[in-house]
């Protein structure tokens, strides 16, 4: 049992969820990670408040099937950002990612960010931000980012977050069964991150909670960190 934290992880919910969604449905994973290393979570909930039912089709597929998995809560449904297709956009963006700067400064530091789904893009993108200065942040680069259910933003303007590769290791949890973002969708993430590591579970558009998953997650903190602390010794 981990006697010293290891630090603070960030959880970026899905579309249409919040923040105390979230914290319900990673509870195993939670209490795992509090046991082997010692973390400590922040679960912000996004900025844009949306409707459980939207005309966009991605968005529509996502928000039933939170819906389906019981995942609306009386905090609402939220997004970092809305699908505009016809303007081939997100929309409310900008306005996440100066929202996640806010959180960033006022309970940071931060070692490492978790997301799901929509959040998991947008784990993605702010561990790209840290490292090129996308962000009006001071927080340094992220230690890892983990990813489940993840995609790759999916029109040019946002093609700076991804080329050259995102430097922060990664590890992709994915669904072989999620119909929503299909792993085919998952893996153009998995290909613009530097040695990311992929971890699949037999089922779909959730977070895993069965034991050899949250096992694969704490290994990958430790690695991740233990590169880290070599890191900094290097450099003394």
């Amino acid at each position: 049992m981990a006697t010293q934290t290891a630090g603070k992880l960030l959880c970026l919910h899905g579309y249409t969820q919040s923040g105390a969604t979230l914290h319900k449905k990673t509870s195993a994973l939670r209490t795992t990670l509090r046991k082997s290393l010692a973390l400590t979570f922040s679960f912000p909930t996004a900025p844009h408040r949306v409707q459980p039912f939207t005309e966009n089709a991605d968005d529509r597929q996502s928000s039933a099937a939170a819906l389906q998995a019981d995942l609306g809560d009386e905090e609402g449904h939220w997004a970092w950002w809305t699908h505009d297709e016809e303007a081939k956009t997100y929309k409310g963006l900008d306005q996440g990612m100066d929202f996640l700067a806010k959180v960033l400064e006022e309970e940071g530091p931060f070692v490492g960010v978790m997301g799901f789904s929509q959040g998991a893009a947008m784990a993605a993108m702010l561990s790209s931000a840290l490292e090129r200065s996308l962000i009006k942040s001071s927080h340094p680069p992220l230690k890892f980012a983990i990813i489940y259910s993840g995609f790759r933003a999916g029109y040019p303007q946002y093609d700076n977050y991804y080329d050259p590769q995102i430097k922060t290791p990664t590890l992709h949890v994915i669904g072989q069964l999620d119909s929503i973002v299909v792993p085919e969708r998952c893996q153009k993430l998995v290909e613009v991150c530097e040695g990311a590591e992929v971890m699949e579970h037999p089922g779909g558009h959730f977070v895993p909670s069965a034991a050899p998953y949250r096992k694969g997650v704490v290994e990958f903190i430790e690695r991740c960190l233990k590169k880290d602390s070599e890191g900094e010794r290097a450099t003394l």
